[in-house]
């Protein structure tokens, strides 16, 4: 098997693939499936986020004649808030 050393864990790993910042921890044969659960789990936010901002642009196009704006804007408005938050 190939092993490689990481210079920022400075530790031995077999099958290392690359260290991932945002785990703060080194991919490799033993933790594929933790940093896959990371990768699904975040994807799973970022669409639970986006459809919060979609539910709540609806309340408020639903709400939108006292306020007088228009549903356009108000979508884009929304997409230009939920979209950045819900990837990032």
């Amino acid at each position: 098997p190939r092993a490689a050393h990481c210079a920022e864990c400075d530790s031995c790993i077999l099958r290392f693939d690359h260290h991932c910042p945002f785990v703060n921890n080194c991919v490799g044969q033993r933790n594929y499936h933790f940093f896959t659960a990371f990768l699904a789990s975040t994807v799973m936010l970022a669409f639970s986020v986006i459809a919060g901002v979609g539910v709540t642009i609806s309340d408020v196009a639903a709400q939108d004649a006292a306020h007088h704006l228009s549903p356009t804007t108000v979508w884009i408005l929304g997409l230009a808030v939920g979209v950045p938050s819900g990837l990032f």
